[in-house]
Formats: structure tokens, C-alpha cells, sequence
């Protein structure tokens, strides 16, 4: 059960998360800058909510897997190997950042998300509580996990429900991505 560092599947699958928390670093970077008209109300705030959010899902992801990883929270602009080669920060570092992320993204995120497939703040809350759970913060897991229920999130009472081609989304989607 030791994984080899050359091994591709890894090797990947760590580049497509650090990649898009690099993209979501890049929105958070640039979305501010631009012109407030080009926006429905409300619909710059709800951007940045989700790349807080996709940022604080993929550090969840890595954290979990890989431990203590490289907390990278800023657009990389720079090929140069002094900016590119960051040492890894400590668990709580990166669970810290996660929390910090996804209370700011509930914050900014709409109450119903614009799309199905995009996050609304239930997803932040449902995901807040799932890192408290790996925390075994129980108080804040209750809190959390209250918060998505009285948004009427909750399990559908007959399983064949769950893969009902005519009900993609029900209560019991919080946050889902539709693949090909």
C-alpha cells in the first residue's frame, strides 16, 4: 500500500486540484477589477462565493488525502521556480483556510444558486459541516448540519428517488456536477 511518486494517477489528480485552485485564485484576483455594470445584482458577490468554495472543496480534497499540503491562496502568475516551489503547511494551517474560505463563501453565496450545478450557501454550509466532522468538532457539525436542513435539504424517503431520470436535483442534491 505505498504509492510510488511517479505514479501517473496521482501525479494527476494532484495537478487538476492545485490547477483549479489556481483558477478559483485567479477569479478571486481579478473579479473585483471588473466593471460593475457587466453584473446582475448580487452576481459578482455570488462568483466570488463559488470560487471560495471550489477553492476550499479542493483543499478539503487534498487535505485529506495528502495531509499537510502547499497552501497556495494567490494567483500564480510566475513560472519562476523560487515562486513556484512552496513548502507544505501543516494540517490545521489548511483546515484553518478551508473554514476561513467556505464562511466567507455561505456569506456571498445566494440562498438558491442560479444553476442546479452551481454552489448556493447550503453547499458551504453542507460542507462546513462535513470539515468539522473530520475535525470532530461536533458542536459546529450540529450547527452546520441544521443550517442545510432548514433550507429544506434532507434525504428522500424512497431510494429509487435518487436516480430518477425526470428528478435529477431533490432535496437531497445539495451540490452535484453533471457529467456526460
Amino acid at each position: 500500500f505505498n504509492i510510488n511518486p511517479t505514479n501517473a494517477v496521482i501525479t494527476r489528480s494532484f495537478s487538476q486540484m492545485y490547477s483549479a485552485i489556481n483558477r478559483a485564485n485567479t477569479v478571486l484576483n481579478r473579479v473585483a477589477q471588473m466593471d460593475d455594470e457587466l453584473f446582475d445584482d448580487g452576481r459578482k458577490e455570488g462568483i466570488l462565493g463559488e470560487a471560495l468554495f471550489l477553492r476550499g472543496l479542493h483543499y478539503f480534497n487534498l487535505v485529506r488525502l495528502y495531509g499537510g499540503v502547499p497552501l497556495i491562496i494567490t494567483e500564480t502568475t510566475s513560472l519562476d521556480p523560487a515562486v513556484l516551489n512552496v513548502l507544505r503547511n501543516t494540517q490545521q494551517e489548511v483546515y484553518t483556510q478551508i473554514v476561513i474560505d467556505l464562511l466567507e463563501a455561505q456569506r456571498l453565496l445566494p440562498d438558491v444558486p442560479v444553476d442546479p450545478e452551481r454552489a448556493g450557501a447550503g453547499a458551504a454550509e453542507a460542507l462546513l459541516s462535513k470539515v468539522y466532522l473530520t475535525l470532530e468538532d461536533y458542536p459546529n457539525v450540529d450547527l452546520w448540519t441544521e443550517a442545510v436542513m432548514r433550507r429544506g435539504f434532507g434525504l428522500q424517503t424512497t431510494f429509487d428517488n435518487l436516480f430518477n431520470q425526470e428528478n435529477k436535483f431533490n432535496n437531497e442534491v445539495i451540490f452535484a456536477v453533471r457529467y456526460l
